[in-house]
């Protein structure tokens, strides 16, 4: 489940931030609104990513340390 999780945000990364809010963050001509608005989605995506490191790093150590704590 995890992995599918992974692969959505992966897949929509390019589209969505790469290629329609990023550039929405610099462009001089746009409303202020939707300049929050991109800020908004790229930071959402960052967050969700770094979440997902997070868990699976603290998911892998606990299990490690449980493993050694048991010999």
């Amino acid at each position: 489940m995890i992995l599918v999780v992974l692969g959505l945000v992966a897949l929509s990364y390019y589209p969505i931030v790469v290629t329609i809010y990023g550039p929405a963050m610099f462009d001089q001509n746009i409303s202020p609104v939707k300049e929050v608005a991109a800020i908004f989605v790229v930071s959402s995506f960052h967050v969700l990513v770094s979440c997902f490191f997070e868990y699976c790093f603290t998911r892998r150590c606990k299990s490690t340390d449980d493993a050694d704590s048991s010999v």
